[in-house]
């Protein structure tokens, strides 16, 4: 494995027995004066332990410059390169702004932005909040900015390093290798001190691996920067040292765990790298194929049969095939004697295409639980790296919005073991589109009670979205708040917390005699409180509404709450004809009709969505209530009418009500229908 790595006939000899007794040290081209020449790291005798590595030289310090000259005149894998799957130099090759809409180039700037707020110790945390300037001449690792724990935790990853690597690489300029050079000296200095290591807060094990994760794919830009000294490469061997064998640990303690999280698969990667930058280290070889098995194992215990991660939830979804699919690629680039289990691949297939499955009209994520919905289109562009390792035209119409391949074969779509079900119209850009979250679990933490709640989209635009997350900490209350059985489209009983109890009980379509979209319905139940049972029935009607059937029964009593959110914006509610309409001009809009029934009133809420973290807004909410007595029954029935953009939905007259012989009444205009 280390032979692999590493090209030894490509290895410079820096120093010599003359230049050593002269009290010069001959580096290349440069002769480096003895009183110009950086101290001893006290950790030298150690890191030289700890490596195999030719070194010459009789005094500490010749060992020293000679351990360095061996990492500038090295040939090994570029770990940037296995990480990111392309070259510095072309992410650093966009160098203008052309327009607004090219976010290639608005990543550039951004990376020039955040090299330049480096230079002026402005880094970021969470990315939520702005960057925070951490003193000119020490920075300040310690102290807080902010009342969330995230903000902090995530200073400690060094994400702004790579935009460092990046302009260095791009423009040659000394400044950023120094400011490079300075802030690993300061963290190294002031987080190895015997009162903060492993006690701090930045050395919490997920951001000890996502450091990691930055450091390794890093460093070889540096390496032969003069601002790099043999003094600080000593003691950044030596951290990345202590940093393996924290993590190592991790990982080998998840191992024997029946189920794994996010940090389990960070952890692996950490080390992963860490190993593959430094295979100089004795222990590099074997952690490499160790942390490789281990990632290949965890898939299992990551993922749920239908490919969907153990969270429930799509933001963090969409790391795992990213992490999944790179290990093959580092295995095989490396040639690491790592053998996948058997359904490793179809794994991967599925966790891809649960992404497509969920995915609204626009390419954007559902916000069920801790999540958030991405930009327009951002499933799209993230799908299509994945194209080459399996052919699926169904991906390809997808990536492509219908210009390549073909659609999915059905409009009914489920992801059975989370709880994930779609209805659409068709796979067009327009379609009317719902997807319902109804899982069957214990797990929380990112994932919410949010069972039997809906997210709705018509020609191309949400109209109806859950609440997403807004924060993890920090703000207990509005973190409270948006896990609370109110803010999700959803029956709650007394505003009980909701339990997880999902299942489905059916679904059916009944085409109309042209062949065109007649009747889809999918029905699900739930037990959210104990008691209590709520089943659901979708209907997409004639590919053009949805109508909602509430059946509640049980033995529970109390108050029921069927609650509902709109989007942002301007609205009314008319309570002769029970009906909500959003008032978006130039936009789609969205009619909510809710069967008037003696037993039920209306009663707004209050309501708050989030898409960013520690962003959020008001919008339209509000509940119908009934009460339910114990053993009885009783029902709701709602209709979700979309509205094109360039129509009034003022003008629109609509209404929906419960007959005598249990049928559904709908009328949208003059158009009636009868389910």
């Amino acid at each position: 494995m280390q032979n692999h790595l590493i090209n030894n006939s490509n290895r410079r000899q820096f120093l010599s027995a003359s230049a050593a007794a002269a009290g010069s040290l001959i580096l290349g081209a440069n002769v480096l004066q003895a009183e110009d020449a950086p101290g001893v790291s006290e950790h030298l005798d150690e890191v030289l332990a700890l490596v195999n590595v030719p070194i010459e030289g009789a005094t500490p310090l010749e060992k020293q410059e000679s351990l360095l000259a061996h990492f500038r005149n090295r040939n090994i894998v570029s770990v940037y390169e296995l990480k990111m799957d392309r070259t510095a130099a072309d992410a650093a090759a966009t160098t203008k702004v052309s327009t607004p809409s090219d976010l290639a180039a608005r990543s550039s700037a951004s990376t020039r932005k955040t090299a330049q707020q480096a230079l002026e110790h402005v880094f970021p945390g969470q990315p939520s909040y702005d960057p925070v300037f951490r003193g000119k001449d020490e920075i300040d690792w310690d102290t807080n900015p902010h009342k969330d724990m995230e903000w902090i935790w995530q200073f400690h990853r060094f994400y702004w390093q790579q935009s460092l690597a990046i302009e260095y690489v791009r423009t040659g300029d000394e400044k950023f290798a120094q400011e490079w050079a300075f802030e690993m000296r300061s963290w190294i200095a002031h987080m190895h001190k015997p009162e903060n290591a492993f006690k701090h807060p930045g050395w919490r094990s997920l951001d000890t691996a996502s450091r990691m994760a930055a450091w390794s794919t890093t460093l070889e830009f540096f390496l032969k920067s003069p601002s790099l000294d043999s003094r600080l490469m000593v003691d950044i061997i030596y951290s990345m040292d202590v940093h393996c064998k924290r993590i190592k640990a991790c990982c080998l303690a998840a191992q024997n765990r029946a189920s794994l999280g996010n940090w389990d698969i960070y952890h692996v990667e950490g080390l992963l790298f860490t190993a593959a930058a430094l295979p100089e280290r004795k222990s590099s070889a074997e952690e490499l194929v160790m942390a490789a098995k281990l990632m290949a194992s965890f898939q299992s215990k990551v993922l749920l049969s239908d490919g969907v991660i153990n969270e429930y939830i799509s933001s963090y979804h969409k790391a795992y095939p990213t992490q999944f699919a790179r290990l093959v690629r580092i295995c095989r680039r490396l040639e690491l004697p790592v053998e996948f289990p058997p359904e490793f691949m179809d794994n991967l297939e599925k966790s891809i295409n649960a992404v497509v499955v969920w995915s609204h009209p626009d390419g954007t994520s559902p916000v069920f639980g801790d999540a958030w919905p991405g930009e327009k289109d951002s499933n799209r562009k993230w799908i299509k790296p994945f194209l080459p390792l399996f052919d699926r035209p169904d991906w390809r119409y997808f990536a492509s919005k219908g210009k390549e391949g073909t659609p999915p074969d059905s409009r009914f779509q489920e992801l059975p073991a989370a709880g994930y079900y779609t209805l659409r119209s068709d796979w067009s850009l327009s379609a009317r589109f719902i997807v319902v979250k109804n899982s069957n679990t214990t797990r929380f933490g990112h994932n919410q009670a949010d069972n039997m709640s809906f997210e709705l989209s018509a020609f191309g635009e949400r109209l109806m979205s859950d609440s997403g997350c807004y924060n993890y900490s920090g703000e207990p209350t509005w973190r409270q708040f948006f896990r609370s059985p109110m803010v999700h489209q959803l029956v709650s009983l007394d505003n009980k917390p909701i339990h997880s109890r999902g299942q489905k009980l059916s679904q059916k379509s009944v085409p109309n005699a042209d062949g065109s979209p007649g009747i889809d319905s999918l029905t699900l139940a739930n037990e959210p409180v104990d008691g209590l049972r709520h089943e659901r029935t979708f209907t997409l009607v004639d590919g053009r509404f949805f109508v909602l059937l509430d059946v509640l029964s049980g033995t529970a009593s109390g108050e029921l709450r069927q609650h509902y959110q709109l989007m942002p914006g301007e609205w009314n509610w008319n309570p002769e004809t029970f009906t909500a309409k959003t008032l978006h001009d130039g936009r789609a809009n969205l009619i909510l009709a809710e069967a008037k029934q003696p037993t039920v009133s209306y009663a707004e809420e209050e309501g708050w969505i989030s898409n960013r973290y520690m962003e959020k807004e008001r919008r339209p909410a509000f509940a119908f209530v009934q009460k339910k007595d114990a053993d009885a029954a009783v029902c709701y029935a709602t209709a979700l009418i979309p509205v094109a953009p360039g129509e009034n939905p003022a003008d629109v007259e609509t209404s929906i009500a419960l007959t005598t012989n249990r049928q559904i009444e709908i009328k949208i205009g003059k158009e009636t229908w009868t389910i």
